[in-house]
């Protein structure tokens, strides 16, 4: 159960040293007593820290103390300086895990609506879907995915999160519809970042031909995006399609780019053909290197 309280995001300095006060507290030779003892010590030597607050926390939990945990939370929140921002969000995200699985929905709502107020309220959202997706609950993810729609929708992130929820639990329609809008109302910038994720959600949990589809339309638009061939030839070799991914190879080294992005893209042959190839075929892309090499030092 301590796992599942724990937040695990914290950017503390003296991680060494916490983990070192956590091994004494749990020593085999203290009673229970003396374990909770140890970690409130810890408490006092990093106040700061959500990792040793969390870990007392976590401790009156596992001793069927649930009061008992909640008073750390608040007290956490209460000491920890209000300078360590990402400290007081672990310890908010763990009360509010604590909340979930110990809690009522009440309780729940009650934390984190203090949490909104408290932290950056985005931050608090995406945990709370999050936490929602990962035990499956998929409508009330989805309801969190609204808010955040309707709060950021600005932000490509949200509409991919929200798009992966609904790949993830196999409501296929609504995601895609989810995709076509986020590509008509998002600025354009961020319209190749976002085919390629919707791409990989398909091809995850979808039709590996969507994937293609949209991927093939975003090197055919955009052929100088090296990234995305990588990714587009990454892909067709994860899924066996061994003899699609070198006709990308092929094709991606005949264009017309810079020599620094043809480099990259030729070594990415040559790592494909003697892993997937023949000799003669590892022969044929070596010799397209030094064809590089030649005409590099005859432009210069």
């Amino acid at each position: 159960m301590q796992n599942d309280v724990i937040v695990t995001n914290s950017n503390s300095h003296d991680n060494a040293t916490k983990s070192e006060i956590i091994s004494i507290a749990r020593k085999k030779d203290l009673n229970s007593n003396e374990k909770r003892l140890e970690l409130e010590k810890a408490t006092l030597m990093e106040p700061n820290s959500s990792l040793v607050w969390l870990n007392l926390l976590a401790f009156d939990i596992e001793s069927g103390e649930i009061e008992r945990a909640r008073e750390v939370g608040v007290r956490a929140i209460k000491t920890i300086s209000y300078r360590e921002e990402k400290e007081k969000l672990n310890v908010w995200m763990g009360c509010i895990n604590m909340e979930y699985q110990y809690g009522c929905e009440e309780s729940l709502k009650e934390i984190t609506d203090s949490a909104l107020k408290c932290c950056d309220p985005y931050k608090i959202y995406c945990h709370v879907r999050d936490m929602y997706s990962a035990d499956q609950k998929v409508d009330k993810a989805e309801e969190v995915c609204k808010i955040l729609l309707k709060k950021y929708k600005t932000n490509p992130d949200v509409w991919v999160s929200y798009g992966q929820i609904l790949f993830k639990f196999n409501r296929l329609d609504q995601a895609r519809l989810i995709m076509m809008d986020s590509l008509d109302r998002l600025d354009k910038k961020h319209y190749i970042e976002l085919v390629t994720k919707y791409a990989l959600l398909e091809s995850k949990y979808g039709n590996p031909e969507n994937a293609e589809t949209l991927l093939e339309s975003l090197v055919t638009g955009h052929p100088k995006r090296t990234d995305v061939w990588s990714m587009y030839i990454d892909l067709c070799v994860k899924q066996g399609r061994i003899e699609q991914a070198r006709s990308l190879l092929q094709r991606c080294t005949k264009l017309s780019l810079p020599t620094k992005k043809v480099k990259f893209l030729v070594k990415k042959f040559l790592n494909f053909e003697l892993m997937h190839g023949t000799e003669a075929a590892v022969e044929e892309v070596k010799e397209m290197s030094k064809s590089l090499i030649t005409d590099e030092l005859t432009d210069d």
